[in-house]
């Protein structure tokens, strides 16, 4: 990696993409193999919870390297293109979000359809409105989950979207959705004038703000990551 002081450009060599490339695959391996023992019990519950802990700090290293390619891609973007805006951001992310995502609940819906016909018994919940609510990143989306305190009974409302099917660690990538949304918005709308900016901006900033004062599963702060 250099950085060109006359054009004030950082540059990526091959091997240095490659390099982050290979810490993000390991990251990424390295949760799912965490969750796996989580879920089949493989390994000794005291040798769990350091693994689990080297997991969380797995987790966080693969945010802070997501968030630094995404902001490096999308300014050197906003400098060599003229007309790059929101609008382009929102569609990069969209494909190479929605590209996995959809896939993997078609998986899910026919894995959970398939165990429910070996035995008989619900697996998970797969039902319209979580499969509505995860295409639009409002899974546990915590306005909606005090929102159902004040209008629905405790154990469940219209409005609170869950896990879908079961697939608990989609969790990581509603949150990592919204900070996209609330980054590429702050950055690349030119309209800060506007009324509609900022209503729109603190509606990006729920989740982000939840995690990171409220927190989750590992505590608050994963968002500042």
């Amino acid at each position: 990696m250099q950085f060109d002081t006359k054009n004030f450009r950082l540059h990526f060599s091959s091997s240095s993409s490659f390099l982050l490339d290979i810490i993000r695959l390991f990251s990424a391996q390295y949760i799912v193999l965490v969750h796996h023992c989580t879920l089949w019990k493989y390994v000794e519950p005291h040798k769990l919870g350091m693994m689990k802990d080297i997991g969380a700090i797995a987790l966080a290293g693969f945010f802070v390297h997501s968030g630094y390619l995404i902001a490096w891609s999308t300014f050197r973007r906003q400098k060599n293109e003229p007309l790059y805006g929101f609008r382009e951001f929102f569609t990069d992310r969209l494909v190479r979000v929605y590209i996995a995502l959809i896939p993997c609940m078609v998986v899910l819906v026919l894995v959970t359809l398939l165990g429910y016909a070996l035995v008989q018994k619900p697996i998970a919940a797969v039902g319209l409105r979580d499969t509505i609510g995860t295409l639009l990143m409002l899974e546990n989306n915590p306005l909606l989950e005090q929102m159902r305190y004040y209008f629905q009974s405790d154990d469940g409302s219209c409005l609170f979207v869950k896990n879908y099917a079961g697939a608990l660690p989609l969790w990581t990538l509603v949150i990592e959705w919204w900070i996209y949304m609330a980054f590429g918005w702050w950055i690349l709308v030119k309209q800060k004038r506007k009324w509609w900016y900022w209503p729109l901006l603190l509606f990006f900033l729920i989740e982000p703000a939840w995690q990171t004062f409220v927190g989750n599963r590992l505590g608050p702060g994963l968002p500042i990551f």
